[in-house]
């Protein structure tokens, strides 16, 4: 899960999870929005760029990226 791994250090700019991901800038930031919206994220300000959010995954969101990274593992097997 691309959110997974660019959050992995605690939390990422939409920029990044749009590289990750390889969507637009407006696609990615209606991700976050949905994300969001459903609690699996949260978006704050960036302390040095008033530009930029950053997005950090929820405990609900961390527990579903394991859950989806578990199954993958699961279906490769």
């Amino acid at each position: 899960m691309a959110a997974r791994r660019a959050t992995a250090r605690g939390a990422a700019r939409v920029q990044e999870l749009r590289t990750e991901l390889g969507i637009t800038v407006g696609a990615a930031s209606k991700l976050v929005d949905r994300l969001e919206s459903d609690g699996l994220v949260v978006r704050t300000a960036h302390p040095h760029d008033r530009r930029s959010s950053l997005v950090t995954l929820t405990a609900p969101g961390s527990a579903l990226a394991r859950y989806v990274r578990d199954a993958r593992v699961v279906i490769r097997s």
